[in-house]
């Protein structure tokens, strides 16, 4: 159901065009320069060099543009959900349970904690750390990219939901009154902050 998609207009640009952009824009000042230089008055190539040079430089940034050189990047706008608002309901996360059992108990064992070596714990420090700050879409696609170890992507979308609301309440997040959503957009909007000191 997605998920990687063009990049939305007015996104932040990558080093390469960025790169073509300066070149372009060095070509056309040695050439007006070039210009100049070969004019024996030199303020007639001076005038001769500077027109050549505008008129093509707007012809570059006119053909640049649709692509989204020289827009600014928007800024990121902040998550307007949290883990922490009940994101999942109790019922959810009990189908989930039921999936860890059958798919994720062998590895990550009963307490969630794998074996500390080569399976790393879902719960506790170990998801703090790698997981804060970043949003429930992350830890959704993460998830589903990597697992089940023997099969990742396996599960339907909306197992995977129930996997990670399991989880969620594992963790020591409330549970809610509507289901978690696999919709990206939804999950994108839901930031993850460190479980409240005393779940």
């Amino acid at each position: 159901m997605r998920r990687n998609g063009p990049r939305p207009a007015g996104a932040r640009l990558s080093r390469p065009p960025r790169r073509a952009l300066a070149r372009l824009l060095t070509a056309l000042v040695r050439s007006a320069w070039d210009a100049t230089r070969a004019s024996p008055t030199g303020l007639v190539g001076l005038r001769q060099g500077l027109a050549g040079f505008l008129a093509v430089s707007l012809a570059g940034v006119a053909c640049l543009a649709p692509a989204g050189l020289g827009e600014e990047s928007p800024e990121a706008e902040p998550s307007s959900r949290s883990v922490r608002d009940g994101v999942y309901t109790e019922a959810q996360a009990a189908r989930g349970k039921t999936v860890y059992v059958e798919q994720c108990v062998e590895c990550h064992k009963e307490d969630l904690r794998g074996d500390q070596q080569m399976t790393p714990s879902l719960v506790g420090i170990a998801f703090t750390f790698r997981w804060k700050d970043k949003t429930l879409d992350d830890y959704f696609v993460g998830m589903r990219n990597t697992m089940p170890q023997s099969a990742p992507g396996s599960l339907s979308e909306e197992t995977y939901a129930d996997l990670v609301a399991y989880l969620l309440s594992e963790i020591g997040y409330p549970a809610g009154d509507e289901e978690l959503s696999p919709d990206a957009a939804a999950l994108e909007a839901i930031a993850i902050e460190a479980p409240m000191p005393d779940a």
